[in-house]
């Protein structure tokens, strides 16, 4: 089960008892125009499309509203939106994730440090934008 920050986090409380297959719908105006939309479905429950008003109109939303998966898909196919391929979310419990944390690995592989600034600025300066920006790497995470 996810931990109530994960749930307030993206989760809202009216939509955690919405039934299996029920989308709610929050408008949300702060939302850029390249994430506009995007839908968040919880495995064996119900799930969230956040749109932003311009969207809403397309999708003929009045906002802050329940729709079924057909309905929707209807309104999507009608809209022409299209969605890229999904990212899946997992998350680990703080148990699971000091498991993972006191792994051991071989020697070649390590965190970076500081002192791999110039070869990360080196490495990151090949990459393209669009990657770095959905990657979110980092030198200190």
């Amino acid at each position: 089960m996810f931990s109530s920050l994960v749930l307030s986090q993206w989760v809202p409380d009216e939509v955690r008892s919405l039934p299996e297959g029920e989308i709610a719908v929050p408008v949300d105006p702060a939302l850029s125009a390249n994430r506009s939309v995007s839908l968040l479905r919880l495995e064996g429950g119900c799930a969230v499309l956040s749109v932003s008003p311009a969207r809403a109109s397309e999708l003929e939303l009045i906002g802050e509203e329940r729709v079924n998966v057909a309905d929707l898909s209807a309104r999507i196919e009608r809209s022409g939106i299209s969605f890229n391929d999904p990212d899946h979310l997992f998350y680990l419990t703080l148990g699971d994730q000091a498991v993972l944390q006191n792994e051991s690995f071989g020697a070649e592989t390590r965190q970076l440090t500081a002192a791999d600034a110039a070869l990360f600025e080196d490495f990151t300066s090949e990459a393209p934008e669009d990657d770095l920006d959905e990657a979110f790497v980092e030198l200190d995470h």
